[in-house]
């Protein structure tokens, strides 16, 4: 006999369904739980040469209904000027926890909404805000990082990057046989099939 039962199996082991629902839950609690993978997914955009250039996020906000994650960002950055010109992009978790990674197409925009930026602004720690604060954008080269410059405020350098999901793969570990499955988002009624893992 096993040494689990079936009835130890996760209700999503054998349901497209409930597969779908633990994706979305897993991004929905890694807003708040920073010790989870998916507090800090891997986001992918492309180069003006097509090459990947791949950046760990912290995750900021999901809304399910819309299908969009969202993450905070310097609007000096790569990421926006690749995402200005290619919105297409991915991302990447992998939870070594639930032995659950979800694999994302997306389709990429920036928030720019003064009234939506304030809000967002407004909520956050000091000790976030102060990111945006350096005078020397994302990635400049720095004689020393100990002698970092600040201007007064950043706000004016904060964006919000919204990922609209339009494809969610999601693959579970497990000894008695992984589980991967499909789930697109690009037609009117999403579609969802298992894949062979």
């Amino acid at each position: 006999m096993s040494v689990k039962s079936k009835n130890t199996d996760p209700t999503f082991y054998n349901s497209l369904d409930e597969s779908e629902k633990s994706a979305w839950w897993l991004f929905e609690a890694g807003i708040k739980d920073r010790k989870s993978y998916f507090h800090t997914p891997v986001v992918v955009s492309k180069t003006k040469t097509g090459t990947v250039n791949p950046r760990t996020m912290v995750l900021r906000a999901v809304n399910r209904s819309a299908l969009e994650l969202q993450f905070h960002t310097d609007k000096r950055s790569n990421k926006i000027n690749e995402f200005a010109v290619n919105k297409s992009g991915a991302v990447l978790v992998y939870d070594m926890a639930t032995k659950v990674q979800v694999r994302i197409d997306a389709e990429f925009r920036i928030i720019d909404d003064l009234a939506i930026l304030e809000d967002r602004w407004s909520k956050m720690k000091s000790m976030s805000k102060e990111c945006y604060a350096v005078s020397k954008p994302p990635g400049a080269e720095l004689e020393n990082p100990i002698n970092v410059d600040y201007d007064v405020d950043g706000v004016s350098n904060f964006m919000i990057l919204s990922a609209k999901v339009l494809q969610l793969e999601w693959l579970y570990l497990c000894y008695k046989g992984n589980r991967r499955a499909l789930f697109d988002y690009r037609t009117e009624q999403p579609v969802k099939s298992w894949l062979v893992p």
